[in-house]
């Protein structure tokens, strides 16, 4: 089943992520609240300064995860932009190898398919794999 769950699509992923912290975080809460209710007798400027507290975590919590989103955006987008220039090297190196007499261009057209169909069938599956 684990395995079915790391093959999802990211949104659908992400979307499974946040529900499991969120269901978490709501139980963890209400057994808290249960077992903590009354044993525990609170001021009212006790539950100011708890509230203050809180309120203070929070704010760092959402900047690290908006920060840490950030991050993992430029790092998705700064990839996108290599496999994209990559790509168009290839292509434009294909196109100019058709200007060369024919031994050598069909010698050099073959060598580029097989760096792409290198890249595209056991390079990227093996960086896929963490190898």
């Amino acid at each position: 089943m684990l395995s079915q769950i790391l093959h999802l699509p990211p949104w659908l992923f992400g979307i499974v992520i946040v529900s499991v912290f969120v269901i978490v975080g709501i139980t963890g809460l209400a057994v808290f609240n249960a077992i903590v209710r009354d044993r525990i007798e609170l001021t009212p400027a006790m539950n100011n300064d708890i509230i203050f507290f809180a309120s203070a975590i929070s704010v760092f919590y959402s900047l690290i995860v908006g920060l840490t989103a950030v991050g993992v955006w430029r790092t998705y987008t700064e990839a996108q932009n290599i496999v994209s220039e990559e790509a168009t090297a290839i292509g434009c190196f294909y196109r100019d190898v058709s200007g060369y007499a024919e031994p050598t261009r069909s010698q050099l057209q073959q060598e580029v398919r097989s760096y792409t169909d290198f890249l595209i069938n056991v390079a990227w599956p093996k960086q896929r794999r963490g190898e």
